[in-house]
C-alpha cells in the first residue's frame, strides 16, 4: 500500500477498518487516518487537526507543492 500511494498523501479510511486484521495493520502501518463515524464531534476534530497540520506544513492539494493551496 505504501509503494502506490504517493509520498505526501495521507489516506483517511472510516475506523472499522482497523479491526479486519491484516487490512487494519496494514492501514495503521502506513500512516492512515482513521475517522470514527459514530463519534461526529470526534470525526470533525480530527479532519479539522489535519487540516491544520497541512496548512502549517503548507501541503498543496495536490500534494507536490501544485497551484491549488489549502485555503
Amino acid at each position: 500500500m505504501v509503494e502506490v500511494i504517493p509520498e505526501r498523501c495521507v489516506p483517511i479510511a472510516k475506523r472499522e477498518l482497523l479491526y479486519l486484521g491484516t487490512v487494519g495493520w496494514a492501514c495503521w502501518l502506513s500512516g492512515t487516518i482513521f475517522i470514527d463515524r459514530r463519534r461526529r464531534d470526534a470525526a470533525i476534530e480530527v479532519i479539522s487537526h489535519t487540516a491544520s497540520t497541512m496548512r502549517r506544513d503548507n501541503v498543496s492539494r495536490t500534494g507536490f507543492g501544485g497551484k491549488t493551496p489549502l485555503v
